[in-house]
């Protein structure tokens, strides 16, 4: 690559912009799916290391500027106490 034009990016990014994008290329890393680097070799994606990455970015962009504060709730969902389960306890 000889060029690039950044669009749609910010000038510069902050700690937590730069701690959420590592989270995203950590989790696409690790995916065994992916093979990583791989990809073009082995024609498989990491669908399950880009969907925890979409998380991240999702997370990162929505508290950055105050859009989601209302759409993740503190209420129980369907139960009465904390399960301690790899279940959703809270509204979302």
């Amino acid at each position: 690559m000889r060029a690039v034009v950044p669009i749609a990016c910010a000038a510069r990014h902050s700690a937590q912009n730069i701690a959420f994008h590592e989270v995203g290329r950590q989790a696409i890393m690790a995916d065994p799916t992916g093979m990583a680097a791989n990809i073009n070799l082995h024609g498989t994606k990491p669908s399950k290391g880009l969907a925890v990455a979409r998380m991240a970015a999702h997370i990162n962009l929505c508290f950055g500027n105050g859009r989601c504060s209302g759409n993740f709730g503190r209420n129980l969902q369907n139960r009465e106490a904390l399960s301690f389960q790899f279940t959703p306890d809270f509204q979302n």
